[in-house]
């Protein structure tokens, strides 16, 4: 698969591809409930994929982009569960007294 950050040629398809190997189909119609914690982890998320595309296009080197490519990762991985900050455990540890 080709991507030119500089005409944007092959854009759509590397998205449906990265869309694909993350097993996610067409979002269109698509409703989801999310918590504010959650909508701010999307929010970022965004925000992180936005910058690496602006790097990518900028044709900055792979180290720029890909710092904002492993924090949109981060982000969504919270989401997800698959990643858990501290501030997150902390949160659960103080809300549900879990071990005492």
């Amino acid at each position: 698969m080709s991507f030119s950050a500089l005409t944007g040629e092959g854009r759509e398809a590397l998205v449906a591809e990265l869309l694909r190997r993350c097993g996610a189909g067409p979002a269109e119609g698509l409703e989801v409930a999310l918590n504010l914690r959650q909508r701010d982890l999307a929010a970022a998320a965004a925000i992180s994929l936005g910058e690496a595309l602006t790097a990518a296009e900028q044709q900055l080197p792979w180290d720029f982009w890909t710092i904002d490519l492993r924090s949109a990762i981060r982000s969504l991985g919270e989401i997800t569960g698959e990643e858990v900050s501290e501030a997150v455990l902390d949160r659960v540890f103080a809300r549900f007294c879990i071990g005492k």
